[in-house]
């Protein structure tokens, strides 16, 4: 069987508001994302060169699914054929 690369991943957030008990918010096509703690801000890096910021981070809950674990998998696996090492897959 043909395995897929999984190039990006879903970026799946929960935010609490005030007016509302909780919204869910998901971002497709993500290649990163990075917190800031000095300013309690997520920054998620999409494909294409997109940027999008989620402010007051510790307000959030995150909910990263198997789309991601696949995307580091794919991820690490290039990093170590770059360097001519090789990945145990059990």
């Amino acid at each position: 069987m043909h395995k897929k690369h999984q190039n990006t991943y879903s970026f799946r957030y929960k935010r609490y508001f005030s007016r509302f008990p909780f919204c869910y918010i998901k971002i497709k096509k993500c290649i990163g994302h990075e917190y800031e703690a000095k300013s309690d801000m997520m920054k998620i890096f999409t494909k294409g060169g997109g940027l999008r910021t989620v402010r007051k981070w510790k307000e959030c809950e995150l909910f990263l699914k198997s789309d991601f674990g696949n995307f580091i998998q794919e991820h690490s696996s290039q990093e170590a054929n770059k360097r001519g090492l090789s990945i145990n897959e059990n």
